[in-house]
C-alpha cells in the first residue's frame, strides 16, 4: 500500500489571524536592491546618509520617537521615517493605541544600512479601548472606587501590558475577572484572551470562546471577529463547533464596526467558497466560489486595498491568477504580488515562488521559485519553510537534499503546518534525511491529523493495517481510514473502499465500496481510484456481477491519466474482446504504453505479441 506524501505548492489565501497586541508588526524587511536617490537622500547629524523606513498603517496620526530619528513625512496612512544608521529601535505612538516599541534585531535587522530603504507593515485592533499610560496614571491619582469595574479594567490593562515593569498576567487576570463579573465588556473580551493564550490562567479554548461570544453579543468588534474565527472551518487550529454561516454573520458585524481583518476574511469566503454549503476539506466543495457572492467579496477586498491592508495584495493576486470574480490576468497578479513584497508582506514571496514554478505570468524558472521560497522562509514564513523543504526533497530549483528537506519540514511542523508534519513523518518512516524512526513517524502523523491534514489519519490507518510500529489492528485501521474518508481524503477513501471490496478485515460490501469509489474518483489525481473501481466491475464483487463495459469505461479514465495498470488492462480487453470489439492494433498500443512505464506484465505480453 502506497504511503501518502503531500506534494502541494499552491497559492496562499490570506486569512487574518487572532492577535493580542493593539498595534503589531506584520512585517519589517529591507527592500532588496533599492537605493535612495534624489530627494529621498537625507543625512544625520554626523553627515552620514540616513536609512529610510516606510511605515504602513491603516490610519493616519502616527508619531515616532527615538534619539536616532532625523526626519519624518506623511502621505495618507504611509510614513517615511529617516533614521541614523546606528539606530536599533523605534517607538510608534498614536492617540488611539498603546505605544509600540520595535526592536530591529527581533526582525533580523542588526543595524540599519545607510541609503537603504525598509518597510514596516503595521496592523492594529481599533476596537479594544486601548489604554494610555498617562491617562491611567492620572485617573489613579483621583482615588476612584477600587470596586468600580472600569477602574478594575484599567488597572488590569496596566498589569497586562507591563506599564509598571514586566507584564503581570496573574494580577491582570484577577482584575479582569472582577471587572467582567460586573459586566465590563472590555474585561470580558480580555478574559477570553487570557484563556486563549494561557495568560494568568491555564489555557482553555472552550472558556476563551465562551468569553469572546459574550463580549461579541455586547457589541465588542474585536470579540466579534475572534468569535467568528473560532467558528470558521478554515481555521482548524481552533477546535470546537464550526459553522461557516455563523462565522459569516459575526464577521459581518465586525466589518460593520470597521474591522479590516473581518472584511478581509469575508472577501476570502465570498470569493473562494460557497457560504451556504461549506464543508472545508471535503470532496464535495468546489475549488472556487459561487458567482452570486463575488460582488460582496470584491467589495470587501477593494475596501481592504484602499485602506492599505497588507493581506489584500495577496488575495487580489490570487483572484487574478485564478479569474475569480474578475478576468484572469496573470501579469496583474504578479504586479499585486510585487506590491505586496514592496510593502513588506512576506507571504507574497510564496505565491511568487509558485508563479515561477508553474510559469504563471512569468517565464517558468525553478531556480527563481526556490529563491522566493527561501526568502519567505528567511522571514519566518511557515508556508515558506514548507515550500523550501519541498524543493529540497524533490530537487526543484536546487539539488535534492533530504537533510535540508527534513530541517525545513521540522521548522514548518513546529509552526503547526499540518502537511509538513505529514511529510516529515514520511521521512522518519523511510529514513530520508533523518534516522528511521517509526515511533516518531506515527506521532507526526497523529499531530498532522489533529492539525487538519487528513493524510495523517490515512497514514495512521496504514500503519495499523500493515503493523508498522504498532500492532496490526484492522479495526483501528478502518477507524482511521474512515476519519480520513469523512474529510474527503483520497487515501482514506480508496483504502477503505479496497477493504470493503475484498472483505479484508471487514464484511465484504460491494455497494459500500462503490459509494466510496464514487467519492474517491472526484479527487483522483493518479488514476488509481478509477483503476480499482474498474476492477470491481471487471471481476465482479459480492452482489455486483461482472460488467466489462462499465469496467472498460473506468479503466479508460484511469488510462487517460497515464496509470500503467489500467493501460495494460485496456490492452488486454481489446485483445480479448472484453466489453469492446477485438482490436489487435489498439490492444498492442495500450500494452506498449504500459510497458513504456515499466509495467512488467505488459513487457512480457509485448514480447509474446
Amino acid at each position: 500500500m502506497k504511503r501518502i506524501l503531500t506534494l502541494l505548492c499552491t497559492t496562499y489565501v490570506a486569512i487574518s489571524a487572532i492577535k493580542a497586541q493593539e498595534i503589531d508588526v506584520n512585517s519589517f524587511v529591507l527592500k532588496d536592491s533599492y537605493e535612495l536617490k534624489g530627494d529621498e537622500v537625507k543625512k544625520d547629524g554626523n553627515g552620514y546618509n540616513c536609512a529610510m523606513i516606510i511605515v504602513y498603517f491603516q490610519e493616519a496620526g502616527l508619531s515616532f520617537e527615538n534619539s536616532y530619528l532625523m526626519f519624518t513625512s506623511t502621505v495618507g496612512s504611509s510614513y517615511k521615517v529617516y533614521m541614523a544608521p546606528g539606530a536599533s529601535r523605534l517607538t510608534i505612538k498614536h492617540d488611539d493605541y498603546l505605544p509600540k516599541t520595535i526592536t530591529f534585531e527581533d526582525y533580523g535587522i542588526k543595524r540599519l544600512q545607510s541609503n537603504k530603504a525598509y518597510t514596516i507593515n503595521l496592523v492594529a485592533d481599533n476596537t479594544s479601548n486601548a489604554l494610555d499610560k498617562q491617562i491611567a496614571e492620572s485617573w489613579k491619582e483621583t482615588q476612584p472606587n477600587p470596586k468600580d469595574p472600569e477602574y478594575q479594567y484599567t488597572q488590569a490593562k496596566i498589569y497586562y501590558m507591563g506599564f509598571e515593569g514586566e507584564p503581570d498576567y496573574d494580577m491582570a487576570f484577577d482584575l479582569f475577572s472582577k471587572s467582567a463579573a460586573q459586566g465590563n465588556v472590555n474585561a470580558i473580551y480580555h478574559l477570553g484572551l487570557s484563556y486563549f493564550y494561557g495568560q494568568g490562567t491555564v489555557s482553555n479554548q472552550s472558556k476563551a470562546i465562551s468569553y469572546f461570544k459574550s463580549a461579541a453579543e455586547k457589541g465588542h468588534a474585536m470579540a466579534q471577529f475572534k468569535y467568528a474565527n473560532c467558528l470558521n472551518p478554515m481555521i482548524p487550529e481552533i477546535t470546537g463547533r464550526k459553522s461557516i454561516k455563523d462565522a459569516i454573520s459575526w464577521y459581518e458585524k465586525a466589518a460593520a464596526n470597521g474591522l479590516m481583518a473581518a472584511k478581509n476574511n469575508l472577501s476570502v469566503i465570498y470569493l473562494q467558497y460557497d457560504p451556504t454549503n461549506f464543508g472545508a476539506g471535503t470532496s464535495d466543495v468546489k475549488k472556487f466560489g459561487f458567482p452570486e457572492y463575488y460582488s460582496k467579496g470584491l467589495r470587501y477586498l477593494r475596501e481592504c486595498e484602499s485602506e492599505g491592508f497588507a493581506e489584500a495584495y495577496l488575495n487580489l493576486a490570487n483572484i487574478y491568477l485564478d479569474g475569480i470574480g474578475v478576468s484572469k490576468d496573470e501579469s496583474k497578479a504578479i504586479g499585486y504580488l510585487n506590491k505586496g513584497v514592496a510593502n513588506g508582506y512576506y507571504e507574497c514571496y510564496n505565491t511568487l515562488g509558485s508563479c515561477y514554478m508553474h510559469g504563471l505570468g512569468v517565464t517558468l524558472n525553478m531556480t527563481k521559485a526556490f529563491e522566493y521560497f527561501k526568502l519567505a522562509a528567511e522571514k519566518g514564513s511557515p508556508k515558506g519553510n514548507y515550500n523550501l523543504a519541498l524543493c529540497y526533497q524533490l530537487g526543484h530549483g536546487t539539488s535534492v537534499n533530504y537533510f535540508n528537506a527534513a530541517k525545513y519540514y521540522q521548522k514548518a511542523a513546529g509552526q503547526r503546518i499540518a502537511v509538513a508534519e505529514t511529510n516529515l513523518g514520511n521521512m522518519y518512516e523511510w529514513g530520508q534525511g533523518v534516522t528511521k524512526n517509526l515511533a516518531k513517524a506515527f506521532d507526526l502523523y497523529e499531530n498532522a491529523a489533529q492539525d487538519g491534514d487528513p493524510n495523517g489519519y490515512t497514514n495512521m490507518g496504514r500503519m495499523y493495517h500493515e503493523g508498522l510500529y504498532v500492532a496490526k489492528d484492522i479495526n483501528k485501521a478502518v477507524t482511521y481510514y474512515t476519519k480520513a474518508a469523512d474529510l474527503g481524503n483520497y487515501g482514506g477513501l480508496i483504502n477503505l473502499a479496497m477493504l470493503y471490496q475484498t472483505g479484508a478485515g471487514v464484511p465484504l460490501d460491494a455497494y459500500k465500496a462503490v459509494e466510496l469509489y464514487e467519492r474517491a474518483v472526484k479527487v483522483d489525481y493518479t488514476g488509481a481510484a478509477y483503476y480499482n473501481y474498474g476492477c470491481l466491475y471487471y471481476f465482479g464483487c459480492g452482489k455486483i456481477r461482472k460488467d466489462y463495459k462499465k469496467a472498460y469505461e473506468l479503466f479508460m479514465k484511469s488510462a487517460d491519466m497515464n496509470f500503467s495498470h489500467a493501460q495494460y488492462n485496456i490492452g488486454v480487453m481489446y485483445l480479448n474482446g472484453e466489453g469492446v470489439s477485438v482490436s489487435r492494433s489498439k490492444g498492442t498500443e495500450y500494452v506498449k504504453k504500459a510497458a513504456a512505464q515499466g509495467h512488467e506484465a505488459a513487457k512480457d505480453l509485448l514480447k509474446r505479441l
